[in-house]
């Protein structure tokens, strides 16, 4: 049993060995999951783990240091940045110019401007953004990981003044206010979530200062002795919540909010319990010190690692052996990095001018070139033009036309309209707006063609029962809208079409109710399914330098993900066995079950999953005699 005084120097001590294997738990289970290791389907979760750490080991820092007369917010940051900064800078370095190997001038482009806002401590506004449903797939953002250090480093900014403005107060307030701003921070993350702003939960500090909170208030715990049975209990409890989030969560889990408070309270749990004499070993054991001690710098890389060892193999999940590899990779370049760059800083005792000037040369040589490739589109001149030329087809709205000036844009956002007699409406989600040029090909000259399109927005949300994660309430609204435009608009024809989403027999009965509804207006309807997608970005594909991509590697990179080939297929079958009369395009697209993902030498995607211009015109061709033939 520790005593009272050995308990408060094991609390206050500045390195705790078990940390370090929570450490390991933590980023062991990120990478897991970005490498798609099953079970760990809530892998996520380690970062909400690292949360908790920092929250304790920064407030006993600062409490320490304040309680001995030693503090100063100066010492705070110059060690905060020598700890930080020059792993960071490396791999930022890294991971920019491997990118200028093979990445087209779209991604580098993108890549430049993620790159300035992590050199800032903004990556988490900047991804918080642009997270659309147009946004770049995050298999295309090898900077994606820094959100989190970019949160953790705002949390730096103010935490050392709250603190010292904490012990300003009677001594019973400070835990008061810190309980106080943990459950602000959690009823504001539940009120995004329910709210359909899960992202603005996810990326932003405000929703995440509970998490820091959990380590935070272990600091005000009172120092008494606690039998060894008890942190034993709290030890195996809190590694058993962790767990069980890692196991149990997957990316439907609505996070962080209320989910979030299990791995937290296990995190926490966990810490208070670490120094346990038996379990104990399971965070004190070497491996797990030895992995915790490098988790800074495997957390930094892996997520690059994973990116471009994506980008430049084919479609899919990666094979067991394959996925060991990267692994290997991973905690290699980390094991260099932390002998290298993290050790070498924190041991060299740098004069703070000679500091700052190293700082500033290391940030210049990352800036202007990641600022250049920003600002000059991507650097394009490094694509052959021969690829440029295959990848270059027209987007979903290169097809709008004159529009009707007694119809609101705010309503039809793509028009094509010549005072014809009859009306033809487009009506869904980005996946029937991709249908517009296709249906004004083949139409327009019978009838105006309108669009009326909410991205990621399937138009069953809120006109019927279907619900598809959380819904964004501007969904609703629009989708309620469109209903009284539709109500009161002349009888037309209603294609309908939307990505495939959620279960497809909870979505074809939705679809049915949706019909039905519309056609009780007097309107015509046809319902037509989702295309097969490539699940990857075809142009980005092909538009690449040939440096270290050759010809014959985009044979394989570009063909097409196996898995969505299969999953749509069956998805489309259910559709098409539960909606009467529903249009299958996806026979167009996959006569025998073999998908074309390109026409005429030409991608038949703009992404990974929205036609181009050229494709929707066959497509809709294709079924022409499909369409117009039946009144519902």
């Amino acid at each position: 049993m520790l005593r009272g005084k050995l308990l408060r120097e094991v609390l206050l001590m500045n390195y705790r060995p078990d940390i370090d294997g929570l450490r390991a738990i933590a980023v062991g289970s990120v990478i897991l999951y970005h490498f798609d290791v099953w079970p760990f389907t809530g892998g996520f979760v380690g970062v909400d783990v690292f949360f908790v750490i920092s929250g304790y080991l920064i407030t006993n820092l600062i409490v320490k240091e304040i309680n001995a007369g030693e503090f100063s917010f100066g010492n705070f940051y110059i060690r905060r940045a020598r700890r930080l900064l020059p792993a960071f800078f490396v791999v930022l370095a890294i991971t920019f110019y491997f990118g200028v190997l093979v990445f087209g001038a779209k991604d580098l482009k993108a890549l430049g401007e993620s790159t300035m806002y992590a050199i800032f401590s903004l990556s988490n506004f900047h991804f918080w953004s642009i997270a659309d449903y147009f946004d770049t797939s995050t298999k295309l953002k090898p900077l994606l990981h820094t959100w989190s250090l970019s949160v953790e480093e705002q949390f730096y900014l103010f935490w050392p003044l709250t603190i010292v403005l904490l012990f300003r107060l009677p001594r019973l307030v400070a835990p008061i206010v810190l309980a106080l701003m943990s459950i602000s921070s959690l009823a504001l993350a539940v009120f995004w979530i329910r709210s359909g702003d899960g992202v603005t939960a996810f990326y932003l500090l405000p929703a995440r200062i509970v998490e820091f909170g959990f380590g935070a208030a272990l600091v005000w715990i009172p120092r008494f002795v606690v039998p060894a049975f008890y942190r034993e209990m709290a030890l195996v409890s809190g590694l058993g919540m962790i767990l069980a989030s890692v196991l149990l969560y997957t990316e439907e889990t609505p996070f962080p909010g209320f989910a979030s408070l299990l791995p937290c309270l296990g995190a926490a749990l966990a810490i208070f319990g670490g120094m346990a004499p038996m379990s104990g070993i399971i965070l004190r054991n070497p491996v797990a010190v030895w992995i915790g001690k490098t988790s800074y710098s495997s957390y930094l890389i892996h997520w690059p690692v994973v990116v471009f060892a994506s980008f430049m193999s084919p479609p899919g999940v990666f094979p067991w052996w394959k996925t060991t590899l990267l692994i290997g990779i991973t905690f290699g370049l980390a094991w260099m990095l932390y002998e290298f760059v993290e050790q070498p800083f924190r041991r060299r005792r740098w004069r703070f001018s000679w500091a700052a000037a190293t700082g500033i040369l290391a940030a210049l040589a990352i800036v202007l070139p990641a600022g250049s490739a920003w600002s000059s589109n991507g650097w394009g001149s490094r694509v052959p033009p021969e690829r440029k030329k295959i990848a270059q087809v027209g987007g979903m709205r290169s097809s709008c036309g004159r529009t009707n000036p007694s119809v609101s844009k705010k309503i039809f956002y793509c028009q094509k309209w010549s005072k014809k007699p009859r009306d033809i409406i487009v009506y869904g989600d980005s996946h029937a707006m991709h249908l517009f040029s296709g249906v004004a090909s083949s139409f327009e000259a019978e009838a105006n063609i309108y669009a009326m399109f909410f991205g990621g927005c399937a138009p069953q949300v809120g006109n019927t029962s279907f619900t598809w994660r959380v819904p964004s309430q501007d969904c609703v609204r629009h989708n309620k809208r469109m209903m009284n435009v539709l109500k009161k608009w002349r009888p037309s024809t209603v294609i309908v079409s939307n990505a495939a989403r959620g279960d497809p027999e909870e979505m074809a009965q939705a679809t049915n109710e949706l019909i039905r509804r519309i056609a009780a207006f007097g309107h015509e309807v046809y319902y037509i399914g989702d295309t097969v997608r490539p699940g990857v970005f075809l142009d980005r594909c092909i538009a690449v330098p040939d440096y270290l991509l050759d010809d014959k590697s985009m044979e394989t990179r570009c063909a097409g993900d196996p898995s969505f080939r299969q999953n749509l297929l069956a998805y489309n079958k259910t559709m098409a066995q539960i909606i009467p009369d529903y249009i299958d395009i996806s026979a167009v697209q996959c006569p025998d079950g073999k998908c074309s993902y390109f026409l005429d030498g030409k991608p038949m995607f703009i992404d990974d999953h929205h036609l181009s211009a050229h494709a929707s015109r066959f497509i809709i061709r294709s079924i022409r005699t499909k369409l117009m033939q039946k009144p519902h």
